[in-house]
This record gives C-alpha cells, structure tokens and sequence, in this order.
C-alpha cells in the first residue's frame, strides 16, 4: 500500500441500516461545502442523486437524511471490521477537526453513528479515489456475510463490473471461475455480500 501511494484499504463493501445513521450524511456533506472540499468520483460513488426538479429538490433539502441539494447517501460503506489504512490519514488535521465536528453535533450518542460509515465518508470525502485499495484477492467472512475472490470475466469487466453477481450462482461452492489470490473456498451455505456498492466504488479508479 506505502509503494502504491494507497491509504485505506477494504475487504467489503456493502449497505449501511440507514436507521441508525439517519443525520450523518447531511452533517457531513454540510462540512464538505463549508470547507470547500471538491468533488471526487469516490465521494457521487456513495451518493443517491435526486433527480427531482429544482422545487421539490428544494424542498428535500429540509430533510435531515438528505444534503442541501436534496441527495441522499445511498448507503454504500467500507466494513470496519476489517480495514488496513494509513494512521496518519487518521491523525491528520482535517481527519480530526471533521471528527471533532461530529463528536460535537450528538449523533454518536443520539444516533448510532458507527465507525464503518464515518471512516467510510470521511475517507470519500479527504482522500483521491486511487488511495482508496479493494483487498480482492482476500477471502472474508464475518458471521453471515462472505466475500468471495472470484474473478469477473472478461465480458464482465468491458462492462465495468469488478465483483461478480451473485444473482446468477446457485450453490456458490461450486461456483465455476477463476479465483484470485487466496484460493479460499466459499460456504455455500453463508450468504455472499452483494455486489453492488463494490462496483459502484471500484469503478472510481477504473
């Protein structure tokens, strides 16, 4: 990761209980536009545009789970349990004065603002999509949930898909691809994460 310039780096990516973060969103895209921090394709990666018309966008705006321009965070997170990164990106001025913000605001005690979605934003927020690494080729699983290491095809790549659908096997222990890395076998039995917030966020740095 120090080699290849990578600061924070994931085995699993999938959709947050929007329950329990229901303010977090909207207070940090808040921060962002106050500190004027830009753009990135990682940041829309974790984004449910509104495609509403300028009124009604408006008027969303109002809601405490939406940003000033109506769109929502669509729920995609890094998995916390287990991340590699960089600790300076941690301790770094704006990583601690955007904690700080939070800290300040309640939503850890009011709401359950968990580690996961906070490294998660802040991470889409703070770093380029290119230091931000997938550990594809590490098997994971924790509890009922397993990210298996099999390889897109070809076809599937043209497409921009980098983790396989799951909509297609059936016993996924037998599942007939290429493998990467580790060569883990999957348990059938154990549900494979979906793949669509891997693909949302690795396409940032296709």
């Amino acid at each position: 990761m120090a080699k290849h310039d990578k600061t924070y780096g994931y085995t699993i990516a999938l959709w947050e209980n929007g329950r329990t973060a229901a303010s977090l969103f909207r207070r940090l895209a808040d921060y962002k536009s106050n500190m004027q921090y830009p753009t990135t394709s990682l940041w829309t990666a974790m984004m449910a545009p509104s495609y509403s018309p300028w009124p009604f966008r408006y008027l969303l705006s109002f809601l405490r789970n939406r940003d000033a321009s109506g769109d929502l965070w669509n729920m995609c997170h890094f998995w916390s349990n287990f991340e590699i990164a960089d600790m300076d990106f941690f301790r770094s001025p704006q990583y601690r004065d955007l904690f700080r913000v939070l800290d300040q605001d309640g939503g850890f005690y009011y709401e359950r603002w968990g580690d996961a979605p906070v490294h998660s934003l802040a991470a889409a927020m703070l770093l380029r999509p290119e230091q931000v690494h997938h550990f594809s080729d590490f098997g994971y699983r924790h509890d009922n949930f397993q990210h298996c290491t099999f390889a897109p095809t070809g076809k599937e790549k043209s497409k921009g898909v980098l983790v396989p659908g799951t909509s297609e096997v059936g016993n996924v222990g037998l599942f007939p691809r290429e493998e990467l890395g580790c060569k883990c076998v999957c348990d059938p039995g154990i549900k494979r994460i979906d793949e669509t917030c891997f693909n949302r966020i690795k396409r940032t740095v296709m």
